[in-house]
């Protein structure tokens, strides 16, 4: 509902902190790399990523993917 949309985007404005979230990323190991990709011409697509191993032997891997 429009309410719950409403609540959302107000907290994103005034409550979350992401320069605060950007620190705790900034703290992973960051990589770069070259994917070949069909279809994209002679060009690779650079990808940038972050990167943190997980002490637990029964985790599930995550990968979350965005683009700009």
């Amino acid at each position: 509902p429009r309410s719950d949309i409403k609540r959302s985007t107000e907290s994103w404005k005034t409550k979350y902190g992401w320069r605060a979230q950007e620190e705790g990323l900034n703290r992973l190991p960051h990589f770069m790399s070259k994917i070949p990709v069909n279809g994209y011409g002679d060009r690779d697509i650079d990808i940038h990523f972050l990167f943190q191993k997980t002490s637990s032997p029964h985790s599930i891997p995550l990968l979350f993917v965005h683009g700009w």
